[in-house]
């Protein structure tokens, strides 16, 4: 599930990020968009959590902002400080901050 919601996320913030909009606001649309579908698939499918939903939920909306908020940073500071191609910056940050996530979710968020 991880891979293939991560690259349809991809393939999304390239094609917003082509046409439609700069590098960070086409990869903020893309967590927005994502955000939660993810958190129903993850919830049942791949960590098949049946609890109540109030607090996994909100501890994926923290897991979920602060890969956001890396996301975010990281994109600014290698595209529009250093100068480094956004569709590379942004498959790198993809692979990184997915781990991260699913890490987080595994540990905290659906324990």
């Amino acid at each position: 599930m991880g891979i293939a919601s991560n690259a349809a996320a991809y393939v999304a913030f390239l094609l917003l990020s082509k046409y439609l909009l700069g590098p960070k606001s086409a990869m903020t649309a893309c967590f927005i968009l994502a955000f939660c579908a993810s958190f129903l698939l993850n919830r049942s499918w791949t960590f098949s959590d049946s609890g109540a939903i109030s607090r996994p939920l909100f501890r994926y909306l923290i897991l979920y902002l602060a890969g956001y908020l890396l996301n975010l940073t990281a994109l600014w500071w290698l595209v529009d400080q250093v100068g480094w191609n956004p569709a590379w910056v942004q498959l790198a940050l993809v692979v990184v901050i997915a781990g991260l996530t699913f890490i987080g979710q595994r540990l905290w968020v659906f324990r």
